[in-house]
């Protein structure tokens, strides 16, 4: 799985994924800056834009701790 395999959509898209998985949305400006609950030391900064790059969407992934199979299971299922 690749970068092209990962899906194209809004910088409000996918907080709602990140979400799903237990992320909470702190801040919402230019970028949504995301921490999760369990995972002090990590913050994501989700860009708010129309189509988030593949590249940084494949940083925040791997950021969160996951791999880009596993969050494109969970973006399809929402």
């Amino acid at each position: 799985m690749g970068l092209s395999d990962l899906p194209d959509a809004s910088g409000v898209r996918h907080p709602r994924t990140f979400e799903s998985l237990g992320w909470v949305t702190r801040r919402a400006a230019e970028h949504i800056i995301m921490t999760h609950p369990e995972v002090f030391w990590v913050t994501l900064a989700v860009p708010n834009h129309k189509i988030v790059k593949p590249a940084t969407l494949h940083n925040l992934v791997r950021t969160a701790g996951m791999t880009d199979k596993a969050y494109r299971k969970t973006f399809d299922s929402l």
